[in-house]
């Protein structure tokens, strides 16, 4: 099932949002946050400082705790949540003076001066316990009487504060939220202009002429991107030289036998003698069965790259070799040349692609059989040198002439093994045999990829 497409605009938009928005939602905990943590020194040096001057006062006079009454106006509770709510209880000689909100009876026995957070019944209907922000202080007063004051605030009134400070904050961000999404979009839409040119001249790039991306690019990040489109058209350009010369090679090939079959039955059509007619279309024969051999060669290598087939596997490379050394017994005997074998009892195992690499082996080994003398010797090699590396060889001791190969009909066979070898990552390589050898011609891998 295909997965939708989707904008990549759209895409770099929306995640955009989400780290504005987290940003803002991040931004708004920090200001809750300290928002309270301010309040709550506000509220402690209010209460200091509210205490203090009412130590200070030289007559605080009588008040009727039942009255909620408070003689100073500025200690009145307001309804905004920025005024501070006071509520002062006084006692001179241990008598109650003051009591503006009815706290006296809610609060204990006994209150040691400085700092303290009381849970107290609340006063009001519901009647439900309330957190207070409590200080009390104790003074000598200048009359030589003994003052206590306790001064609180509701700790709610700090969590009100950090909110309306918070809300004061995000509202902006609110909305300005809507705003910056719009932006965002011809922002993100215009940062993609140079991507969109970027593809429309991709486009336009005739590969096969060879042609390039010209000019330079305005953005770094896009410079890695030309680079690889840049290296694939030089792998495509490599690939497709790569299949104009086998081609030609096949072409090749494939034009010595059949225009000397054609030569040959005309000969046939005109010989006055049934010898020569004989001898013509044996030759015809000969020639055809020759282009059939190289017809065999591309199916087979055709059938072996198809990309259902093309699965890796480990090849053990002694007993590869020991099967086609047998499939090839019956012709070296035929021509009377003498095909060994030299590898090791034990198995030497590479990565690789069984079917490829045996016809690479069998094409190696037709070619030396087919296109050496009687009495030559023709070996295949497995070895596994100390450093690790691998190699699959064919040595024979004739006179192979590599320059003319093509003129000797090993021109396929060759480029089929040089294919086989650049699709499964080998070296493939030509040289000089070590004696009694003339001619090597050798697979080779870097190291084993698995070994028993």
């Amino acid at each position: 099932m295909m997965r939708r497409k989707r904008w990549l605009w759209r895409y770099l938009w929306g995640w955009t949002l989400l780290v504005l928005w987290l940003t803002w939602t991040c931004l708004a905990a920090v200001a809750y946050i300290t928002g309270l943590h301010e309040a709550r020194l506000i509220t402690d040096r209010h209460l200091q400082a509210t205490a203090d001057i009412l130590l200070r006062v030289k007559e605080l006079g009588t008040v009727n705790p039942v009255t909620a009454d408070p003689p100073i106006p500025a200690l009145e509770s307001r309804p905004s949540r920025r005024v501070s709510d006071l509520r002062v209880v006084a006692w001179e000689d241990g008598r109650l003076t003051w009591d503006t909100h009815h706290m006296a009876d809610l609060l204990p026995s006994h209150l040691d001066n400085g700092w303290a957070v009381l849970t107290l019944a609340s006063d009001g209907p519901d009647a439900r316990p309330r957190q207070w922000r409590v200080y009390a202080m104790s003074h000598e007063g200048l009359s030589g009487t003994q003052r206590q004051v306790v001064v609180l605030k509701d700790t709610a009134r700090h969590r009100a504060l950090a909110i309306d400070m918070t809300l004061e904050l995000i509202q902006p961000a609110i909305v300005l939220f809507p705003l910056s999404a719009l932006l965002l979009i011809w922002a993100i839409r215009r940062g993609l202009r140079p991507l969109n040119q970027l593809s429309a001249d991709m486009a336009a790039l005739d590969v096969r002429a060879g042609q390039r991306l010209e000019g330079q690019q305005a953005f770094m990040e896009l410079d890695s991107t030309v680079a690889a489109i840049h290296h694939l058209v030089d792998q495509l350009q490599h690939q497709w030289a790569r299949e104009r010369q086998f081609n030609a090679d096949v072409a090749h090939e494939l034009r010595t036998p059949l225009t000397s079959a054609v030569l040959q039955a005309h000969l046939a059509q005109s010989a006055e003698h049934a010898s020569e007619r004989e001898q013509a279309l044996k030759r015809v024969e000969m020639e055809a069965l020759r282009a059939a051999g190289i017809l065999s060669q591309l199916l087979e290598l055709a059938r072996a790259q198809r990309p259902d087939r093309m699965t890796s596997a480990t090849v053990d490379l002694c007993e590869l070799a020991r099967h086609v050394c047998a499939q090839h017994l019956g012709l070296a005997h035929e021509g009377g040349q003498a095909l060994a074998l030299e590898a090791p009892d034990t198995p030497i195992r590479v990565n690789g692609h069984p079917e490829l690499l045996r016809l690479a082996l069998r094409n190696l080994v037709d070619n030396a059989l087919r296109h050496n003398p009687r009495g030559t010797q023709v070996e295949i090699a497995v070895h596994q040198a100390k450093e690790g590396e691998v190699s699959l060889s064919v040595n024979d001791d004739g006179h192979f002439d590599p320059g003319g190969s093509s003129r000797q009909g090993m021109g396929v066979g060759l480029t089929l093994v040089r294919r086989i070898a650049d699709a499964l990552g080998v070296r493939f390589q030509h040289e000089p045999g070590q004696p009694p050898f003339r001619t090597r011609f050798v697979l080779t891998w870097p190291r084993p990829t698995a070994t028993d």
